[in-house]
């Protein structure tokens, strides 16, 4: 009976000191963004660095993926307040989940994150889910990739590499950019798992362009490629995303879909034009949104298709150059119109009507 009594204790504080462990990682995880918070407030960017992982600060020029996406979208970082409303721990790490507002309107949620934090000398610091969730896997590199799998059964053989690397090259020579580092690619077992790398809903592909990550449930998605390498199209010195339309337009028609071929996707567009007499050329680039899906992925890598092979790729280079600087400017959609028919000296009618012409004769 002494001796079971003594084990009971025993269990009862080693249950009471992983609990202690356990809440010491979350106040600490708790502290750490607090201080970051501060710190970037404060505006000194150097300071920052005390509170991420070294190497993600080494890696990156943007190391706090979920900050940058602030940043770009021109959210007033100053002036936002925010509320931690979950932490938990977990073995290997913190995981926080936080909304950001403005203190005026405590309602309305700017951004939600998942915010993650690891232990490295002995302190707490702040990492991207992607660094944290894919610490296991195993990797195997090439000329122009850096392969990332969890188990054997997707490892790359040399084929899958050089058919890459080939692709690489080829988008690289196409559109006559300077793209020299090496892409991160992510093979994945589901699209929750893509999502979660990239702190979003599931996703069947996924790619971080400013930072050169791309992460799909296929063993290879070229389309995530186009759209990190054509990112060097952009200013480098200025804070621009490409427009969508022109964004995804040029990634379909290079790479195709997660599982369509840039062909099928044209043979649709043709269908869907042939069909839909209200299909318009001023819809599809001031209110992109309205095309979803196949159709939409459809008709976009037709007018990039049209758009480089009837006016050359310097003029659409030009287009897509220009991004999109203030994205929450309301006279944004018009200025898309107006840039679009003063690149290519015609008007948007004019341009529809050769557009449609130019799929029906494929």
């Amino acid at each position: 009976m002494k001796k079971a009594f003594s084990i009971f204790m025993l269990i009862l504080f080693l249950g009471s000191y992983s609990w202690a462990q356990s809440s010491d990682k979350i106040q600490e995880a708790k502290v750490c963004f607090e201080n970051y918070v501060k710190t970037l407030k404060s505006g000194d960017e150097e300071k920052t660095k005390e509170y991420w992982n070294k190497e993600e600060k080494e890696r990156y020029k943007f190391y706090d993926w979920q900050l940058r996406d602030m940043i770009f979208r021109k959210i007033n970082l100053q002036g936002l307040d925010y509320k931690i409303e979950k932490i938990e721990d977990k073995d290997q790490y913190s995981k926080m989940n936080v909304e950001w507002y403005y203190p005026e309107e405590r309602s309305k949620v700017i951004q939600k994150d998942t915010r993650y934090f690891i232990l490295e000398n002995g302190k707490m610091v702040g990492a991207n889910p992607i660094f944290v969730l894919t610490k296991d896997w195993v990797k195997k590199e090439s000329k122009h990739f850096v392969y990332h799998f969890k188990t054997n059964k997707h490892k790359p053989d040399q084929k899958l590499l050089d058919k890459m690397d080939n692709f690489y090259e080829k988008i690289v020579s196409f559109l006559k950019v300077d793209y020299q580092d090496r892409i991160d690619y992510f093979r994945c077992d589901s699209a929750t798992e893509v999502g979660m790398l990239f702190n979003m809903e599931g996703s069947l592909a996924q790619c971080d362009i400013i930072n050169g990550v791309a992460a799909g449930i296929r063993d290879f998605v070229p389309h995530e490629v186009v759209h990190i390498i054509s990112l060097k199209i952009l200013p480098p010195e200025e804070k621009r995303l490409p427009e969508r339309y022109l964004d995804e337009g040029l990634a379909y028609y290079l790479g195709g879909s997660t599982f369509f071929s840039s062909d099928l996707l044209l043979s649709w567009a043709k269908t869907k034009i042939l069909k839909d007499p209200n299909v318009s050329l001023n819809s599809l680039v001031q209110k992109t949104e309205k095309y979803q899906g196949n159709e939409g992925a459809a008709l976009m890598s037709s007018l990039v298709k049209f758009l480089i092979e009837n006016y050359g790729l310097d003029k659409f280079k030009r287009l897509y150059s220009l991004g999109k600087t203030y994205p929450m400017d309301p006279n944004s959609d018009d200025r898309r119109k107006e840039t679009l028919e003063s690149i290519y000296g015609e008007k948007m009618d004019v341009l529809e009507v050769k557009w449609k012409n130019f799929v029906l004769s494929l």
